[in-house]
């Protein structure tokens, strides 16, 4: 099961995902993005993550996926600063 702390994490980066989006005009929520981003990153890494509470959520899987999130959020982040400096 992971920690408390990575799940915080999780949640930080993709609540930071989710306002981009809003600024974008693209409404969701912080559990509809967290469910849909668990999900790609179930395909791409060809590795399950349903629930972040189960016991198939390893420690290493969670670290896998706040690394996956934060590549995602680098890349939001870069959008901004582009937007920002044109």
């Amino acid at each position: 099961m992971i920690k408390h702390s990575q799940r915080k994490r999780i949640f930080a980066i993709i609540k930071e995902i989710v306002t981009w989006m809003k600024g974008k005009g693209v409404t969701t929520t912080v559990n509809q993005l967290r469910k849909k981003m668990m999900a790609d990153f179930s395909e791409i890494h060809e590795m399950e993550l349903i629930s972040l509470s189960s016991d198939d959520c390893t420690y290493d899987k969670a670290e896998q996926f706040i690394g996956w999130l934060q590549g995602n959020l680098e890349s939001v982040n870069g959008d901004r600063e582009q937007r920002q400096s044109a």
